[in-house]
């Protein structure tokens, strides 16, 4: 299972580092001001951290065999959806060309 989190109001944000040598910033031109605008717009949101515990759980609770490879979870995830959706047919397709689409399920384990 992989679980994508969208943006999270939580404190990873705020752990970030400086370059040590501030003055070839200017060098980047507008590219400089670009660090700052993504963590303005990832540190807006309003969405609970929780919501990704309350998935989690409910994906564990999903029997095996059922549960889906991506779950994504929070602001902006319909975005992503898209991209997750066209990796998936890719991936079907190319295991299919090698004979290997049978990798695409959970079989769950023969207990003796």
């Amino acid at each position: 299972m992989i679980i994508e989190p969208g943006p999270f109001a939580t404190e990873i944000f705020g752990r970030g580092e400086n370059p040590a040598d501030g003055s070839r910033v200017v060098e980047y031109g507008e590219l400089a001001a670009l660090p700052a605008q993504i963590h303005a717009a990832l540190t807006s949101s309003a969405a609970d951290p929780r919501d990704v515990a309350d998935v989690l759980v409910k994906l564990i609770e999903t029997p095996a065999g059922q549960r889906p490879l991506r779950t994504l979870v929070g602001p902006i995830v319909d975005r992503i959806r898209p991209l997750n959706d066209l990796a998936a047919e890719l991936q079907q397709g190319i295991l299919a060309s090698l004979g290997m689409e049978r990798l695409l399920t959970v079989r769950q384990a023969e207990v003796s």
